[in-house]
């Protein structure tokens, strides 16, 4: 069977954990103590008197200019050279604005993200085509797009994008969590690149939801 990858960039892609909390502390809105972990992170700041905006302050600059200092997970790029070697396609498909809300006339988060994929090698030996990665406007036109390009597989770490109603029913949902162990119903929990690899190339288990 022909594989057609679908991958979610931030927080499937991207890992923001240490950026998050690298920016939280140099406001002086955590401890340094705090756990380096994004939710831990966001969770704090909301407590904040005004932390609303204050977190969607931090997006902005995380996902825009200060996403140079974010990571790649560890094995993405094994896997992406893995489907190269199977010749397995492999389509970006994220629900970004090309600007953030609290910045509506600030930084291209667009050009941020291409930017980011290009400067660690996502773009070369074959792995992503710069033509195959889709920004769309809203969860509804995420999930059309990868409809529309008949994706086998979609990787993502939202369990709202993986159980909506509009989620392509042909396409293998694959839940990338790396903190959790819990199961999604009808998806392929799985903590790790290198787990994602071994299920769609072979060797290794997985761990499956049950539907």
């Amino acid at each position: 069977m022909e594989r057609k990858v679908g991958l979610d960039f931030d927080n499937t892609i991207v890992s923001y954990d240490a950026l998050f909390h690298a920016l939280a502390v140099r406001k002086g809105l955590i401890d340094a103590s705090l756990p380096v972990d994004k939710a831990t992170v966001r969770d704090a700041v909301r407590a904040l008197s005004g932390g609303e905006k204050t977190w969607q302050a931090l997006q902005a600059v995380a996902y825009g200019s200060g996403i140079h200092e974010a990571r790649l997970f560890p094995g993405l790029v094994a896997f992406l050279d893995a489907c190269t070697a199977a010749d397995a396609p492999v389509f970006v498909v994220s629900h970004k604005t090309r600007y953030a809300a609290a910045d509506p006339r600030g930084v291209d988060l667009h050009g941020c993200a291409l930017g980011f994929m290009e400067r660690h090698g996502l773009f070369a030996h074959g792995r992503i085509n710069p033509a195959q990665v889709y920004f769309e406007p809203t969860r509804a036109a995420k999930l059309r797009r990868i409809h529309d390009l008949g994706c086998t597989h979609f990787v993502d770490d939202l369990p709202e994008v993986l159980l909506d109603d509009g989620f392509p029913r042909l396409t293998q949902r694959i839940f990338f969590s790396p903190a959790s162990t819990g199961l999604l119903p009808g998806t392929q929990l799985t903590q790790s690149w290198d787990e994602i690899r071994s299920l769609l190339f072979g060797t290794g288990a997985t761990r499956h939801a049950l539907s």
